[in-house]
């Protein structure tokens, strides 16, 4: 494996363990290999504390366009979580409706061409706007875009929010306190470089920084 790109700036909680090789590892058993960065940043999300509970309520990783994040960060933990886990229910976003679509591709891609993945599924829902996949456990990944339903529906053990520089602090402040009543949930960000108005992902940012 190439030498690792160190990030120019990384902050990980104190922290007993990682589940990162675990989700590696089942990402390669799907025929997603990891690179070191990639491998670094699953790392840091899946960060636990005492009780094996996350490190985190939010984590975030920002990569410029067309590095892999979604399909190399954001996929390998989703995996993890629906898979070894046993997250109940988790929604993935984006700000459009196409980049939702493309992800949900993406990981039904990866489950059929993997048994021990395949063998799980009760059922994969195409209609447009209710993409979704369900567990013979129950458990549920769905796809939604924000610009369509907004805050509504979102929930579950983890919220993944791609395109997370169009997240506003508004929309978040009101959805945070709702997630964190949860047993320990996790709000995953990914995210290319941010623009003027991207007030959330700066402040995860400063946070991180500081």
């Amino acid at each position: 494996m190439p030498d690792l790109v160190e990030p120019a700036n990384c902050w990980v909680p104190a922290r007993v363990g990682s589940y990162g090789d675990e989700a590696a590892d089942l990402a390669e058993m799907a025929g997603r290999k990891l690179d070191a960065e990639q491998r670094l940043a699953v790392d840091a999300i899946m960060s636990y504390g005492p009780g094996g509970r996350w490190c985190a309520l939010e984590a975030a990783v920002v990569m410029a366009r067309q590095n892999g994040k979604t399909s190399g960060v954001l996929l390998p933990v989703v995996l993890a979580d629906l898979f070894l886990f046993g997250a109940d229910r988790i929604v993935w976003t984006a700000h459009l409706f196409r980049t939702a679509r493309d992800a949900f591709a993406d990981v039904v891609s990866l489950i059929d061409g993997c048994s021990y993945l395949s063998r799980r599924v009760k059922k994969v829902t195409y209609a447009n706007g209710e993409e979704a996949v369900e567990l013979t456990s129950g458990a549920r990944l769905e796809f939604l875009a924000r610009s369509k339903g907004g805050g509504r529906g979102l929930g579950g053990k983890r919220l993944v929010m791609d395109e997370a520089l169009f997240l506003t602090s508004e929309a978040m402040g009101a959805l945070i306190p709702t997630l964190s009543a949860r047993e320990d949930p996790q709000i995953l960000y990914g995210s290319s470089a941010g623009l003027g108005t991207s007030d959330h992902l700066r402040a995860l940012r400063d946070r991180g920084r500081r």
